[in-house]
């Protein structure tokens, strides 16, 4: 019990901590005149990052203070969100290691993910598309539910993918970014994979 509260401590001062950092970076980056497309890109990724965060931090207040018709809401907003940092990161990831070329039009079809992840929150009481009935591992498990975790982990694994592509060629003096990219890229990926494997 200590231990998982002494956890859940440490990940609201780690939430913490990256909201004020993101926080500042967007400051920094809206500041800078005649952006680019991959700025752009990093303004849409932040904004998605804090708006995750600042759904979760609300969504568990209202929880606790007992309001649970507003957890229900916050969380939809919070999985709005959560939907829209892998395709950012795919699509920045791809500008690094294309030399800033953007992606075909097949590609922007995993911007269906946050689409179809409302739909089947929002509708969930009437068609039980998101949870339903179905457990894996003690976890209610819909149909649209398992499609967002297999676009999940395909576009983080295909980002990932470019962001490798992008180190090998780069020089030597972007290695150090580049693999701060990819840690930052995996991290997401692998608390994920642990939140799986442990409901």
């Amino acid at each position: 019990m200590l231990w998982r509260k002494l956890m859940q401590i440490f990940i609201y001062f780690t939430a913490l901590f990256a909201f004020v950092f993101l926080a500042a970076l967007l400051v920094r980056v809206l500041r800078k005149k005649g952006k680019n497309s991959l700025q752009y890109l990093l303004i849409l990724y932040i904004i998605a990052v804090m708006g995750w965060i600042f759904f979760l931090f609300f969504e568990d207040a209202s929880r606790r203070l007992g309001n649970l018709q507003a957890a229900w809401i916050l969380e939809r907003g919070k999985c709005f969100f959560i939907t829209l940092v892998p395709i950012w990161i795919l699509f920045m990831s791809h500008a690094f290691a294309q030399d800033g070329k953007y992606l075909t039009k097949l590609a922007y079809l995993v911007m269906a993910d946050p689409v179809i992840t409302q739909f089947g929150l929002w509708t969930d009481n009437r068609f039980h598309l998101y949870y339903s009935s179905l457990f894996v591992r003690g976890r209610a498990i819909g149909l649209f539910s398992a499609a967002h975790i297999m676009i999940f982990f395909t576009v983080m694994a295909v980002a990932l993918v470019y962001l490798v592509l992008f180190m090998r060629k780069a020089s030597k003096e972007l290695h150090f970014q580049a693999l701060l990219l990819i840690v930052c890229t995996a991290l997401p990926v692998f608390v994920n994979i642990l939140f799986i494997a442990n409901t």
